[in-house]
C-alpha cells in the first residue's frame, strides 16, 4: 500500500492570469493615501505558471524558472521586476496567510513568468491571488473565500478581482468591492507591452483627480449583451494621458495600435497597451506586423 500523501510532498501546478482594464476612472484620494476608483477588469488567457510544493521547514522559497517574451529573447522588464525576497507579492501573500492561520509551514514556489512587470497587467497581483488560493489548499487550512478576500485586500488593489475567478467585473473602492459582469461571448485583442515599464506610484503622483467623472454603465451593458464592435468606443482610462506624457513608448505604442487596429487603450497604470479586435486571426496577423522586438507582443482572449 502506498504511503499516505501529506501536505509536505504535495505539488500543484497552476496558471496565474493577467487582467486588463477596459475602463478605469479615479474618483478621489482616500485618507489612507490610496485612491477610490471604478474600474472594469477582465481576466485574460495570458498567464504565468506557478508550481507549489510543501516543505518540511518554515521557509517560503521562490525561484524564477523561465522568463521569455514573444520575440524569443529574455524579457528585460520581467526578470528585473521579479525580486526573490520578502518584497515579492508571492512571499507577502504566503506570509500573510500563514500569520492569519497561526501556523509555521513552508513552501517552495517556482514561477515561469510570461506576464511582463510594470505593464498594468497585475502579474504580481495575480501571483498573490494564486498563492492565497493554492496554499490554503496545500496547507489544509480550509479558510473560506471571504477570509482569503480579507487577506487579499491588504496586498494590493487587483488581488481581489484575480482571486474571485470572475471573467469580468466592475470593481470599486481600492478594487476590493467586486460585482461580476456576465460575458456572453469571447473577445479577442492584441497586447503590446513596451520594454520600458511604468511605476504605478509615479503615474498616480502626476494625476490630477477630475471634477467630472466618466461612467462605465454603457460599457457594462455592451459587455453583457455581447456587442463586440461597439465596446472599444466606450473603453476609457483616466491614467492614460498622464502615462503618455511620462513614457514616450506608451505614446508610440498607442499611436501604432490606433493606426493599424483602429483602437488602442492602456491598461491600468501601464505601460501595457491593447486593441480589441474582431477575431483571433486578426490579432495574430497584427502581432506579426509589429516590428519592435524590444516589446512584449501577444494576442489574447478574455
Amino acid at each position: 500500500m502506498a504511503p499516505a500523501k501529506t501536505w509536505q510532498n504535495e505539488s500543484y501546478l497552476v496558471c496565474s492570469p493577467a487582467k486588463i482594464n477596459l475602463f478605469l476612472e479615479i474618483l478621489g484620494r482616500r485618507a489612507d493615501g490610496f485612491h477610490d476608483l471604478e474600474t472594469v477588469m477582465v481576466r485574460t488567457d495570458l498567464c504565468d505558471t506557478l508550481r507549489f510544493e510543501g516543505r518540511d521547514d518554515e521557509s517560503i522559497k521562490i525561484s524564477l524558472v523561465g522568463n521569455r517574451n514573444f520575440c524569443g529573447t529574455g524579457s528585460t522588464n520581467g526578470s528585473a521586476g521579479f525580486p526573490l525576497d520578502h518584497t515579492n507579492l508571492i512571499v507577502r501573500a504566503a506570509e500573510a496567510l500563514r500569520n492569519y492561520a497561526g501556523i509555521s509551514r513552508g513552501a517552495t514556489i517556482r514561477v515561469h513568468k510570461r506576464i511582463p512587470s510594470q505593464a498594468g497587467l497585475a502579474g504580481g497581483s495575480g501571483n498573490a491571488a494564486t498563492t492565497l488560493r493554492v496554499l490554503n489548499r496545500l496547507w489544509k487550512l480550509h479558510l473560506p473565500a471571504s477570509t482569503l478576500h480579507d487577506i487579499a485586500a491588504t496586498l494590493g488593489s487587483d488581488v481581489n478581482f484575480l482571486l474571485s475567478g470572475y471573467r469580468a467585473a466592475i470593481c470599486r473602492g481600492r478594487g476590493e468591492r467586486i460585482s461580476p459582469i456576465r460575458l456572453t461571448t469571447r473577445h479577442n485583442g492584441l497586447l503590446i507591452a513596451p520594454d520600458s515599464g511604468n511605476a504605478t506610484a509615479e503615474v498616480f503622483r502626476a494625476l490630477k483627480v477630475p471634477q467630472d467623472y466618466h461612467s462605465a454603465t454603457k460599457l457594462i451593458s455592451l459587455l453583457s449583451n455581447g456587442e463586440v464592435r461597439s465596446i472599444p468606443t466606450h473603453c476609457f482610462n483616466r491614467l492614460q494621458p498622464v502615462a503618455t506624457q511620462l513614457n514616450r513608448d506608451v505614446r508610440a505604442t498607442l499611436q501604432w495600435l490606433v493606426a493599424h487596429a483602429g483602437n488602442g487603450l492602456m491598461t491600468g497604470s501601464g505601460s501595457g497597451c491593447f486593441a480589441l479586435l474582431r477575431s483571433a486571426a486578426e490579432a495574430r496577423r497584427l502581432s506579426r506586423q509589429f516590428g519592435n522586438c524590444g516589446s512584449f507582443v501577444t494576442s489574447f482572449q478574455y
